[in-house]
């Protein structure tokens, strides 16, 4: 494995520790009812974030997870190609 893919894999590892994950994934099928559930918890995370953090931690926090998910997205076009 090389950083890029340690630091994906970390990030997936987290993401299947999430009840949220294993709850939409228990049966192989994301619905559009999970994508809204999914999206509303999102959202109210985003919000719980923009109260607690400063401006300047939330842009660092937002910069972070933007260019994780462009790490995300180039690595999968990549191995689609």
């Amino acid at each position: 494995m090389n950083s890029k893919t340690d630091l994906l894999e970390k990030f997936l590892e987290l993401a299947e520790q999430q009840t949220s994950y294993r709850v939409i994934m228990a049966d192989g099928i994301v619905d559009d009812n999970e994508i809204e559930a999914q999206v509303a918890r999102v959202n109210m995370l985003k919000e719980k974030l923009e109260k607690r953090l400063s401006v300047e931690d939330f842009t660092l926090v937002s910069e972070f997870i933007s260019e994780l998910n462009v790490l995300s997205v180039i690595c999968n076009s990549k191995s689609n190609f």
